[in-house]
């Protein structure tokens, strides 16, 4: 006399309990990754932004020179006359503006601190190739000495102005 099965082995439900887990550590992986490119992404388009409205700006003032003299608040001002608004730091990654004379520099940090996104003025940001770009992506954080931010840049001296253009950081995810 045969007896009938009901359900599923031991066996076969701890092969299915192990191949969802295998896709679910795969696809958090995933996801973390491209997380970390969408908060990239942002962030480059975050400076282009900034980039662009301080060359509007400037285009409104007759002194040429401009460029290198902003303050916090003045790039408040050029980014929110534009229609702008001005990002927030995320995961201690905050925006800065370097400038003297007509060299500028807006930059901030990638996500992992091993790269960083730049726009500004050509020697500006050729000079950063010439700095180590790496160890200056690393002191790009929110609480780095805006007295240090010269050294970015080969194009700046030591009279070079630094500004945190968005604050303080907030733990965003």
């Amino acid at each position: 006399m045969k007896t009938k099965r009901f359900g599923f082995t031991l066996i076969e439900l701890l092969v299915a309990v192990v191949i969802i887990g295998v896709l679910a550590s795969i696809s958090v992986g995933t996801y973390q990754t491209q997380m970390e490119n969408a908060r990239n992404n942002a962030r480059q388009a975050n400076v282009k932004s900034i980039y662009t409205a301080l060359i509007m700006d400037s285009g409104d003032t007759a002194a040429n020179d401009k460029m290198g003299g902003y303050l916090d608040s003045t790039i408040t001002t050029a980014v929110t006359n534009t229609g702008s608004q001005l990002p927030t730091a995320d995961r201690n990654k905050c925006y800065f503006y370097i400038g003297e004379g007509e060299e500028f520099l807006v930059i901030v940090a990638a996500d992992k601190g091993d790269a960083y996104y730049a726009e500004g003025s050509a020697a500006a940001v050729n000079g950063i190739t010439g700095a180590d770009p790496i160890a200056a992506a690393k002191g790009l954080t929110c609480d780095s000495n805006l007295d240090a931010l010269d050294d970015v840049s080969t194009a700046f001296t030591s009279a070079a102005k630094g500004v945190s253009i968005n604050g303080t950081a907030t733990d965003a995810t």
